[in-house]
């Protein structure tokens, strides 16, 4: 790699730098329910202070803006005022860290990463690409000699296959440059072989917004460098064509490896794209959008109510309930966000964060642009590969979630620092003298708070790791102590209320859930799972009124929920409401047809009503239905037996 040439105090920025870009995506933590996100929040938080406290120790003289600090600073201030107006202040706190620590690593990279010590940078982001790559391959073809959780295989440690896919389009395109600018030949042949095992690794990974992306990024970025006629050839480019060719060729024997993939970890999911033939065949198939336009159709309905505002940052969810109308919530489960990063800031943000993210994307595709025209041969290369792993990551962002996710998130703002440091206009000073030195102390105050927040988030992730496992294994009384203690860490997840309230319930402690629902509704009106737990804790209060108040409140929300239907349907008959009670049931039969216990419900109603010949059909279509317990089978045996006596009769 090229002569640093700068004393030794001057690499710091940059190893601290290529320390986190190396270690962030290989991070993982098991004892924590989210294994991925608060590990990987905290390492970024610990090197941005690490950068910062360097900076402050040598003296702060200046402060330098590239023409990408104004868009971002102004996406990053309207996000965190739009939590002004949220109705669940807690859920968007951390998608406000989150932010902030992209926007201040982007911020440290501009004014404290040399542009000669870029290339150690990307050194390090391959080396760890190269490092995931072979984790994933190796997944792939069932060779798993670590224990790596994974909600859907093959991702490496990146947690889930689109996660994995997400850091790999940013990372190839880096990997391309550095096999070109590298001096030796020992750094081209890691760069390409890097390279060549990424790609087979994102064609393993089956996610079509990520091909999607990447094929966009190359045609646009291609494109560019032809009009801008860059005309300087590599160093060695004999060798360099030679080892890419055979990286390509490597590439291509390896996506024609049989898979071995198997299911492990703590999360399984039914993978319905088995392969990339069948991922892209899927396209074309009925269900092949997973659902992503009905998401967005509604999420649009959310825009229309909330055009100037929005509903504020990390709100989605707790509003989109509101417009689903039963399109994709269920009883146990509802989207936490849409699947299209633009919709999820307009809708969250309004149209003024909306734009001011469109006028970050747009400078920094201007800066790209104009050092595409640089003189030097590295600059336009590297200029090229941010614009790259820029576009493609938008591209993919249009079917999925970047913003939610640590990698791509600190990447994406990693790549807007390296377009910020190379351009020219970066050297002029913002601030300089007493003016710089409070921003940079202002700063520093701000990721102290940051690292509070990440330190109770990675708490509130270890806690509900015990929770869940607790739940898991019928151990209640542990699972309400530990959901207890998570809260007092922070609410950062509706989890730990929807877990909590279940606990509270089927522990007789049915005051302490009221309580609970009654807080947690205040944040997250349109939660289903919330409003059913109130419901069965009102219930069992003798609250009737507020129950049935619950359950028809959810039932509006989503009409087509047999469960609560089902509940519905008890309280009715435990207050002596049979026709309301047979009509609920009908309707929990109607959703639910093959859901024996609701015929048994079903059958009592229809005795009570003196209506006997349909009270046995509904107990046989019991016995048809039901495959647990024998004992129940023969109970309802027992009561066709007495019914069809009294018919005899």
């Amino acid at each position: 790699m090229p002569n640093l040439g700068q004393p030794s105090a001057s690499r710091t920025p940059a190893l601290i730098l290529c320390t986190l870009v190396f270690v962030l995506p290989l991070a993982y933590w098991t004892e924590m329910r989210d294994y991925t996100l608060p590990p990987r929040l905290l390492l970024l938080q610990v090197a941005l202070i690490a950068l910062l406290l360097g900076w402050v120790a040598t003296g702060i003289q200046t402060i330098r803006l590239s023409p990408l600090g104004l868009p971002a600073l102004v996406y990053l201030l309207l996000s965190a005022l739009s939590l002004l107006h949220a109705l669940d202040s807690v859920a968007g706190l951390l998608e406000l860290v989150k932010l902030l620590g992209g926007f201040t690593l982007f911020f440290l990279v501009i004014n404290r990463l040399n542009s000669k010590h870029i290339p150690l940078v990307l050194c390090a982001w391959i080396l760890a690409g190269l490092s995931i790559a072979l984790l994933g391959i190796s997944q792939h073809l069932g060779w798993q000699p670590f224990p790596i959780p994974s909600a859907g295989l093959p991702s490496a440690t990146l947690g889930y296959r689109n996660i994995a896919a997400m850091y790999l389009i940013q990372s190839i395109p880096f990997g391309v440059v550095l096999a070109g600018i590298a001096p030796s030949r020992r750094w081209t042949t890691i760069a390409s072989i890097s390279t060549s095992l990424m790609l087979a690794f994102l064609f393993y990974t089956r996610t079509r917004g990520a091909w999607l992306g990447l094929v966009v990024a190359v045609l646009f970025t291609t494109l560019a460098l032809v009009l801008n006629r860059a005309k300087n050839r590599f160093p060695d480019l004999r060798f360099k064509k030679i080892i890419l060719g055979l990286a390509l060729v490597t590439t291509v024997l390896l996506t024609l490896l049989p898979t071995g993939l198997a299911k492990f970890g703590p999360q399984s999911i039914d993978e319905k794209k088995e392969d990339a033939g069948t991922a892209v065949a899927s396209i074309f198939r009925p269900g092949g959008d997973r659902g992503r336009l009905l998401l967005w159709r509604n999420t649009l309905d959310l825009v229309a109510h909330h055009p100037v505002l929005g509903v504020g940052l990390g709100n989605w969810s707790v509003h989109y309930p509101y417009y689903d109308h039963g399109d994709r919530i269920r009883f146990d489960t509802a989207p936490e966000r849409p699947h299209n990063d633009l919709l999820g800031i307009l809708s969250e943000t309004g149209l003024p964060g909306f734009l001011a993210y469109l006028w970050l994307g747009v400078t920094a595709f201007s800066v790209g642009w104009t050092l595409l025209r640089s003189p030097s041969l590295e600059t336009r290369c590297i200029a090229a590969a941010c614009l790259a792993g820029l576009l493609a990551i938008s591209v993919h962002s249009l079917f999925s979630f970047p913003r939610e996710r640590m990698a791509p998130t600190v990447f994406f703002w990693l790549t807007l620092g390296l377009l910020g440091t190379l351009h020219p206009a970066s050297n002029s000073r913002f601030a300089r003298g007493v003016a710089a030195k409070t921003v940079g102390l202002f700063l520093l105050l701000l990721l102290l708070l940051q690292a509070g927040i990440g330190i109770r988030f990675a708490q509130f992730e270890t806690r509900m790791h015990r929770a869940t496992a607790a739940q898991r294994r019928g151990d209640l009384l542990n699972t309400v102590h530990e959901t207890g203690t998570a809260i007092r860490a922070g609410r950062f997840h509706p989890e730990v209320l929807h877990l909590r309230g279940f606990a509270l319930n089927q522990t007789g402690q049915f005051t302490s859930a009221f309580e609970l629902y009654t807080q947690a509704l205040q944040a997250r009106p349109y939660d289903i799972q919330l409003l059913n737990g109130m419901a069965i804790a009102c219930q069992n209060l003798e609250k009737t009124g507020a129950a049935i108040a619950a359950y028809t409140r959810a039932l509006e929300l989503v009409p087509n929920l047999p469960d609560v239907w089902y509940n519905l349907a008890l309280l009715y008959m435990q207050t002596g409401q049979t026709e309301s009670a047979l009509q609920a049931c009908l309707k929990a039969v109607d959703l639910s047809p093959n859901d024996a216990q609701f015929y048994v419900a079903l059958g009592e109603l229809y005795a009570r009503s003196g209506r006997v010949p349909e009270a046995l059909d509904a107990y046989r279509a019991f016995l048809r239905h039901w495959t647990g317990d024998p004992r129940h089978a023969e109970t309802v045996r027992t009561r066709i037996a007495n019914l069809s006596t009294r018919i005899a009769e």
